[in-house]
């Protein structure tokens, strides 16, 4: 019967019930794509991991086994402290990991989640962060659906967050470092990967207000990002240098020095990007919008004419924000000096060393060197002296312990063995290695022995 079933079905219905392609991973969209709160390469990662009750070093080493050839050698993915952030940037190990994620997920969209849509015009320096960043605001809304790392958290150039214009945090709450790492076998989305303490809380780490620069390069990255984010727009290096010639033919009216000018560059480095030799990095592009009223996104992806440039944005006789330095801090010396007084008069354990002090003077320890030489010689000193007995100090409880804990295991019924007392103690490798100990363990031993204890 079976049989006959078979040969009624026609061929041609067989070949159109073809199964879609299957894939051993859950195929999870990256959240926020086409906003500015786009997901991030590093953040799917680790999501991807928690998704399959994984450690994410487990899902890239052994699950994933993503590497690159360089040289006909395999390269590993983490060659240093803060390597894994560059897989939101532009560089080839970024694009690899897209194509591999989006063949293993089945989701298309993941070579948006980085900036290699831009490698042919930004280079990779001064674009992606080296440490972690973050909104403690975003991280407590998240936690109602999803917590996850949008990529302009990870853009050198964003410091405000768009949403809540608070400044981003890049030091734990809690144990007071930052996150350098990612990827790693601590990774968790809103957790530090040095203690596992939430992030979403407020920080009391004192922040230096963003310039008004620095909130408007935060916001044209939102819009950068949204526009390549946008399965509808697609970077064109063609379309950017046409974008270019006009912005800088109309913006300087035609005369090259005049618009080298306005944005504070050099004439030949103008004449490099009309020629297209070489495009503009982030820092131009954020002054030629500045002054041309366009936005960094439509910049790199739609067709700009003369009509569309503003230049009221930026007056002319200001100066550009681009150009304006903080003040310089006034530093009372005197107060500086007594307080420096007061640090050396004081019995610290252990004394605190010249870095430590100018950090908690919050002054340049060159600065200290050169207003007060001989009170910092004094501290230096001080602090060479302490250390210089602590060895001693060192052997000399450790001498008082290891007397002790013999007479401790003897009373408690065992011999007194060198590995046995090590153990007790603590100390590395479990064994008394330092010979001037190990006298003091023979003595013990033979004191007692002496005493008739073990008889």
């Amino acid at each position: 019967m079976l049989k006959r079933l078979i040969e009624l079905i026609d061929d041609d219905v067989i070949g159109r019930a073809s199964l879609p392609p299957r894939t051993p991973y859950y195929s999870l969209p990256p959240i926020g794509m086409g906003t500015w709160a786009a997901e991030s390469t590093t953040s799917y990662v680790a999501r991807l991991a928690a998704n399959h009750c994984v450690s994410v070093i487990d899902l890239v080493t052994n699950t994933l086994d993503v590497r690159t050839r360089r040289g006909g050698t395999h390269w590993k993915l983490f060659p240093r402290q803060g390597g894994t952030f560059k897989l939101n940037g532009v560089s080839t190990t970024a694009m690899e990991w897209g194509r591999k994620l989006a063949n293993l997920t089945l989701q298309p969209s993941l070579s948006k989640t980085n900036l290699t849509s831009l490698r042919e015009m930004l280079p990779s320096t001064r674009l992606v962060r080296n440490t972690r960043a973050w909104c403690h605001l975003c991280l407590c809304e998240m936690q109602e659906n999803t917590v996850y790392e949008p990529l302009l958290w990870s853009m050198h150039h964003a410091v405000v967050c768009p949403e809540h214009h608070v400044p981003l945090s890049t030091i734990c709450p809690s144990c007071k470092a930052p996150n350098t790492t990612a990827l790693s076998q601590r990774y968790t989305l809103g957790h530090c990967t040095r203690c596992g303490s939430w992030l979403g809380i407020s920080n009391a780490e004192k922040k230096r207000q963003p310039t008004q620069w620095e909130e408007w390069t935060t916001l044209q990255m939102k819009s950068l990002i949204s526009v390549i984010s946008s399965s509808e727009n697609t970077p064109s290096i063609s379309v950017a240098y046409d974008n270019l010639e006009v912005l800088i033919l109309t913006v300087g009216e035609g005369r090259m020095m005049r618009f080298a000018k306005k944005i504070d560059a050099n004439k030949s480095t103008c004449s490099g990007w009309l020629n297209r030799k070489n495009f503009p990095t982030l820092d131009y592009c954020f002054r030629i919008g500045l002054v041309s009223g366009i936005d960094i996104g439509k910049l790199f992806c739609s067709v700009i004419s003369p009509s569309d440039i503003d230049r009221t944005t930026w007056g002319q006789d200001s100066k550009p924000p681009w150009g304006q330095r903080h003040a310089r801090r006034k530093i009372d010396w005197a107060c500086v000096g007594k307080n420096l007084e007061e640090i050396y008069q004081n019995n610290e354990t252990p004394p605190l060393g010249l870095q430590r002090v100018a950090k908690r003077l919050e002054v340049d320890g060159r600065l200290l060197k050169e207003r007060f030489p001989d009170l910092c010689g004094r501290l230096a000193q001080k602090n060479t002296i302490f250390w210089s007995k602590r060895p001693a100090q060192r052997h000399e409880v450790l001498k008082k312990r290891i007397h002790r804990m013999v007479i401790e295991i003897v009373k408690n019924g065992y011999w007194p063995s060198k590995r046995r007392v090590a153990r007790a103690l603590g100390l590395p490798g479990g064994d008394i290695k330092d010979g001037r100990l190990h006298q003091v363990w023979r003595d013990s031993v033979a004191k007692l022995q002496a005493s008739q204890v073990f008889c």
